[in-house]
C-alpha cells in the first residue's frame, strides 16, 4: 500500500538520486505543520539520471521525486500517481541573479528575455 507518512518511505522501494557515486543518496525533502524536514530512504536504485528515473517509475520500479513539472504530464494522464502530496513543500521556482551593467553580454541578455517571457502568464483556453 502507498505511504501514509514520509516516514514510511523507508519501508518502500525507492528509486533515488546522488549527483555522483561517492555522495550520500539526497535525502528527499517534506514539510509538516510548517516545519522542513527531510528522510534519508534506502533506495534500491540510486542514480544521476532524471531521465533514469522517470523511466523506472513508470516500469513499476519503485517511488521516486522529482520537481512536480517533470511529471506532471504522467501524473495528468494517469500513467503515474503523485503520493505525500499533503507534505510536499511549496517551490516558489528558481531566481535569476546578474550584476546591473549597461552592456550585458548577449547571451546573458537572451537569457533573460527568456525567463522573463518563460514568468509571464499565459493564456488558457
Amino acid at each position: 500500500s502507498a505511504p501514509l507518512h514520509p516516514c514510511e518511505l523507508v519501508h518502500h522501494q525507492c528509486i533515488g538520486w546522488r549527483p555522483s557515486p561517492d555522495v550520500a543518496p539526497y535525502r528527499w525533502e517534506f514539510e509538516e505543520n510548517g516545519r522542513a524536514f527531510d528522510v534519508a530512504v534506502e533506495p534500491r536504485i540510486t542514480t544521476n539520471d532524471l531521465r533514469l528515473m522517470l523511466r523506472l517509475a513508470l516500469a513499476g520500479g519503485g517511488i521516486t521525486f522529482a520537481p512536480q513539472e517533470t511529471f506532471k504530464s504522467y501524473i495528468e494522464n494517469g500513467q503515474l500517481v503523485s503520493m505525500l502530496d499533503d507534505f510536499l513543500p511549496h517551490f516558489p521556482g528558481f531566481y535569476l541573479y546578474f550584476p546591473q551593467r549597461r552592456n550585458i553580454a548577449p547571451k546573458l541578455r537572451a537569457l533573460i528575455d527568456h525567463v522573463r517571457l518563460w514568468r509571464q502568464p499565459h493564456a488558457k483556453c
